[in-house]
This record gives C-alpha cells, sequence and structure tokens, in this order.
C-alpha cells in the first residue's frame, strides 16, 4: 500500500514538472524529489526488514518446570491430627531448554499449574485436609500472588490413582507466577494443610506448563 501512494506521488509530480517553463526550476526541484523519493524508499525498506527480522528471530517453545515436594513426617502423633507446611523453591533453570534462552526471554505464558501425588508410605489410612499452595517471591515475609486449594483428601488413594490435579489459579495468578519466571527464575511455593495422623510419607510432583519466546542466541 505504501509503494502503491509513492508511485502515485511521482506520477502526478512528474505531470506538475511537465507544466513548468522555469528549467533551472525544474532542475532543482527534480533533485530535491528524487532524493526525498530515495531517502523515503530506503526507510521503509530498513524498517521493514527490521520487522520481519524481529519476527523471524523470536523462538517460541514450550516448556514444563517441575519441583518436587517430599513429605516425610516421622513423628508418630498417636492418631492425633498434625498441621503440615512446607516452603521450597522452584528453579525454572533446572529445565535445559530454559537455562539455555533464560537471559534472551522475552515473554513467558504460563497455561496451568498441576501436580500428582506419589510414593505414599503409612500405617493405614492418612487423610489431607485444608490444603493449600501459594506461589510467591523468595523470602519469609513474601505476600502470596497466587493461591489455590489442594483437592486430594485421602493420600493413598490420590497416589494410587496417579490423577493429574490441575490448580484452579485465576488469569491474574498466572500471569504473576510468568512475571516472576522471566524476572528471576525462581518462584516460592509454600504448600500447607492438616494430616489426621503421623508418621506419613509421601510426594507431589508441581509441574507449571509453559509458553515462552525469547530472541535468538
Amino acid at each position: 500500500m505504501v509503494f502503491c501512494y509513492i508511485e502515485i506521488t511521482i506520477l502526478l509530480f512528474s505531470v506538475f514538472l511537465e507544466n513548468q517553463t522555469n528549467p533551472p526550476l525544474m532542475k532543482a526541484l527534480k533533485f530535491v524529489f528524487r532524493s526525498v523519493i530515495a531517502v523515503t524508499f530506503a526507510f521503509l525498506c530498513s524498517s521493514l526488514s527490521c520487522d520481519i527480522l524481529d519476527k523471524v528471530d523470536d523462538v517460541s517453545f514450550d516448556v514444563k518446570l517441575t519441583h518436587t515436594f517430599n513429605a516425610d513426617e516421622k513423628t508418630d502423633s498417636k492418631g492425633a491430627p498434625v498441621p503440615y507446611s512446607k516452603v521450597e523453591t522452584l528453579d525454572a533453570t533446572q529445565n535445559t531448554d530454559f537455562n539455555k534462552y533464560k537471559s534472551n526471554i522475552k515473554e513467558i505464558t504460563v497455561k496451568s499449574v498441576t501436580y500428582v501425588v506419589s510414593g505414599y508410605k503409612a500405617d493405614g489410612k492418612v487423610l489431607f485436609s485444608d490444603g493449600t499452595a501459594k506461589f510467591s517471591a523468595l523470602g519469609v515475609n513474601a505476600s502470596p500472588f497466587a493461591t489455590a486449594a489442594l483437592e486430594f483428601k485421602d493420600i493413598q488413594e490420590a497416589a494410587t490413582s496417579g490423577t493429574v490435579y490441575t490448580l484452579n489459579i485465576d488469569q491474574t495468578g498466572l500471569n504473576a507466577i510468568a512475571t516472576q519466571l522471566k524476572d528471576v527464575s525462581l518462584v516460592q511455593i509454600t504448600s500447607s494443610g492438616i494430616l489426621s495422623k503421623t508418621p506419613v510419607a509421601f510426594s507431589v510432583l508441581v509441574t507449571v506448563e509453559c509458553t515462552a519466546k525469547a530472541s535468538p542466541l
């Protein structure tokens, strides 16, 4: 479209020059006009080339960032409920692709956060209630920017079934996790709840599924 406008402008100006009777003026106008057209054309080509190259060079890739919580409560509570809380850090640089492009990442989109329970060990059934997962920046006093309920109740059943649970985090929370990953590659995750009794041991694998966009290496 831009080039069509240039062609029309050239045509109209040519008609204008043909109707001029002052040779020196015509010569000067032709020089000025050709210079303006040349500079404009060069600028447009440069701008279009840069835009195209930027789009072509960007690298987009899917990445799964994982962290495993290992719960191992050895104290015998004699059948009494026990509060449980654990704070750990998901390190995105543990993923090979993320670590490769971490300095060049322009944008991260978090699509979902899931978890799977496994490795259950206990004498009989142990239940887990009032479970929550909180995501924040690093630090003891860091305020969570995303919070979701942990849905499983019967730990043994969850571990045996291999069910993949999805945390119910709204878009604002997912965006906050993405920003934290892009800025520092680390997200603090706090899991808490109440165990119906101890001892008990089990693992929870947390997976943050993302799409990342990065400039070329």
